[in-house]
């Protein structure tokens, strides 16, 4: 026969099992970029939710009831679970300050298993192993802790250290836990320094556990700072256990000197009535009152030794049973099986889907599409940029450079042609003189050419070279550098980001300084010299080479004296010479200059055109970097927004399948049994978690997700 709570959980497993799988598909599925704050929030955010949903999702398909006990250290917690559970599980617990749940429950065979804050699990061959792990991992977490803190941060282990183990799982042959289907979870001692895994624990169960166990010692019961964490059970479990644990061995000293069983130990029902008479608090005593609260006092080690005796068959009970541990798990038992703990059952397993429902529809739902539509509009505005920008770089890199300086060579042109107008005809009359004045002298041919013709060639020409110079200058100190470019090309320039202007002023510096371009000469070697042979010279066959070579010296170096100049220099020969060195203004000048300005402009473009090719290579190869980015980000952006559109509608239809269990199963109608003040102190209490409130704030996200 199928009762109601099989039923139940039947339903709600086929309706919870699509939106786990749809929530770790989703966290296989998200990019898996580090440096992304946002998505690396979210994950975080949707782990927590999957973690949480892994436990809802155990309980739902083995019905089981989740037993917490809390209590401060060394209260005897792992006593009472070695009690309950009728099985040795001490060793199992976590170290004392270790923030970390340890389940316990029945298994054919002993199972240990840790899980980390990025659920990564580990299975370990033993408990001593385990224990090992736990040791080194405290280690860990301390010093981690300690490092964040001291950067003025607030621990989170999600954030900062999410390979710290979150819970530890241990199935054990245990069957007084068979029996009753109950996961007995042991936490940390309260008041440990490591607070915030308490916090994330009890956040964890209080909504998926049946009842909540607290242990204290008796020396402890009168001890205000021990029950400020217990009123907030109070608040977060509709049934809660307080266990006293006493020493019923322990012994007074009379004044007599004798030693007799102390109050705890011969009537520790005066102890407990001085508690409840005397330090009870009012949230204590108003739960104790409506029957929310069970108070025990049990000698916890005794009835541990004694079921532990049953559990292994002994027939020699030489403890004897805790009459007061017995009540206490026949209230427990008797808890689980009524109608009270079926009601509860639903209602706290829908209300956990519900809150799991409304985080997820709260990030993937609106947060994340809405963050992601904002930056994928920013990326795909940035790919547009860099692609119009990566555009305009190749079409620099095709620029005709010739046809960009076409006007400049051609005003180069008509400033030769003035200065040669100009220069012309007083040149040409300077040098003729020159050449008289030679004839005269005793000087040699490399005298005339080099001190008597081209100092003045160099005296005219270097005024003219300098203004000219200083004329290019000008023109490509102007915003294009002397360039004319088409309107296309300065549009390149600008969606570049590259300005001609930037790069010019390094270069004018430069031109005219080159050893190769030199200053225009004229040529005059002793072959270009008119002569006339003498009626010797013909007689003796000798010829105009040979006569000029001995005359001058083969390099023109020799001293000739006037005579044998006028000798050999007649004067048809002086017009010839005259002719020649005063046509060279005219005929060789403007060509030896204009190759000269060629020469600059060409050594200046060729140097322009290089830098911008440098320049638009390194910027090319940084915007097609930026390009890929974008491409990448664009890409990572809309993988993940359709990864949270997928969720979004497999949570949509989870949400209809819990509200389909609230009206089949009447969940949310208030009965006597289920007093309404216990909806609205978890709907409280719910506000408090991280995905209790769909507009949790960013602060409240990272301190306790």
């Amino acid at each position: 026969m199928k009762t109601e709570i099989r039923t139940f959980c039947d339903d709600y497993a086929q309706q919870l099992a699509p939106f786990t799988s749809g929530l770790q598909d989703a966290l296989k599925r998200l990019p898996p970029k580090q440096d992304d704050a946002l998505l690396k929030r979210w994950r975080l955010r949707l782990q927590e939710v999957a973690h949480r949903a892994e436990t809802l999702s155990g309980k739902i398909a083995q019905q089981q009831a989740f037993l917490l006990i809390f209590g401060p250290l060394k209260s005897g917690k792992s006593t009472l679970m070695n009690a309950i559970s009728g099985a040795y599980v001490s060793e199992v617990s976590s170290l004392p300050a270790y923030p970390a749940l340890v389940h316990v429950k029945h298994g054919q065979d002993r199972v240990f298993q840790a899980t980390d804050y990025n659920g990564k699990k580990i299975e370990f061959a033993n408990s001593n192993i385990m224990s090992e792990a736990i040791v080194k991992s405290h280690e860990e977490l301390a010093n981690k802790i300690l490092e964040v803190e001291r950067s003025g941060e607030v621990f989170d282990p999600q954030t900062h250290f999410p390979e710290a183990i979150r819970r530890l799982e241990v199935s054990t042959p245990a069957d007084a836990l068979k029996e009753s289907g109950s996961v007995l979870v042991d936490t940390p001692g309260l008041y440990t320094r490591m607070r915030f895994g308490y916090d994330v624990m009890t956040r964890d169960f209080r909504d998926n556990a049946s009842c909540a166990i607290f242990v204290v010692k008796s020396d402890n019961l009168f001890f205000e700072k021990v029950f400020e964490e217990f009123n907030e059970l109070l608040g977060n479990f509709s049934r809660i256990f307080l266990v006293v644990n006493v020493d019923s061995s322990k012994k007074d000293l009379t004044p007599e000197g004798e030693l007799v069983p102390s109050l705890e130990s011969s009537n520790p029902k005066a102890v407990l009535d001085a508690f409840q008479s005397l330090a009870m608090s009012a949230p204590l005593r108003e739960a104790y009152d409506s029957g929310n609260l069970n108070v025990y006092t049990i000698d916890l080690l005794k009835a541990a030794a004694c079921e532990l005796k049953k559990a292994h068959g002994s027939d020699n009970l030489a403890v004897p049973g805790d009459d007061d541990f017995q009540r206490f798990v026949g209230d427990l038992t008797d808890y689980l099986n009524s109608s009270d703990y079926l009601k509860e059952f639903m209602y706290d397993s829908v209300r956990v889907g519900e809150n799991l429902q409304e985080e997820v529809a709260a990030v993937a739902g609106k947060e994340a599409p809405d963050r992601l539509k904002t930056e994928a509009k920013k990326w795909r505005t940035r790919l547009d940029e860099v692609t119009v920008k990566l555009n305009a770089i190749q079409r620099l890199q095709q620029i005709d450079w010739a046809t960009a300086f076409n006007d400049i060579h051609e005003e180069k042109d008509r400033l030769l042609s003035s200065f040669s107008e100009r220069n012309g005809e007083e040149l040409s009359e300077r040098l003729k003189a020159a050449v008289d004045g030679w004839l005269n002298t005793d000087d040699s041919l490399r005298s005339l050419r080099d001190d008597h013709l081209n100092k003045h060639v160099e005296s005219e020409t270097a005024d003219d070279a300098q203004k000219i110079l200083e004329h290019l200058k000008q023109r490509m100190e102007s915003p294009n550098g002397g360039a004319n470019f088409s309107n296309e090309e300065a549009i390149a320039f600008r969606d570049a980001g590259l300005k001609i202007e930037d790069i010019v002023p390094n270069l004018i510096g430069e031109i005219g300084n080159e050893e190769a371009l030199t200053n225009p000469r004229i040529i005059l070697n002793p072959e270009h010299m008119p002569i006339k042979r003498s009626f010797w010279d013909i007689i003796l066959f000798r010829s105009k080479n040979s006569i000029q070579q001995k005359l001058f010296g083969p390099k023109g170096t020799e001293f000739v004296p006037v005579a044998k100049k006028q000798s050999y220099i007649g004067e048809k020969q002086r017009e010839e010479l005259r002719q020649r060195v005063g046509d060279f203004p005219k005929t060789d000048l403007p060509e030896i200059q204009s190759n000269f300005v060629s020469q600059l402009l060409e050594t200046y473009v060729g140097k322009l055109s290089s830098a911008l090719k440098e320049k638009c290579e390194a910027l090319e190869s940084e915007t097609q970097q930026n390009k890929k980015t974008c491409e990448e980000e664009l890409e990572a952006n809309n993988k993940a927004f359709r990864t949270f559109q997928a969720l979004s509608q497999t949570n949509g239809a989870f949400g209809l399948s819990i509200a389909d269990l609230n009206g089949r199963y009447q969940i949310d109608i208030a009965t006597d049994e289920e007093p309404t003040e216990k909806k609205s102190q978890n709907a409280m209490h719910t506000i408090d978690q991280p995905g209790g409130a769909p507009e949790a704030s960013d602060e409240n996200i990272a301190t306790n997700a």
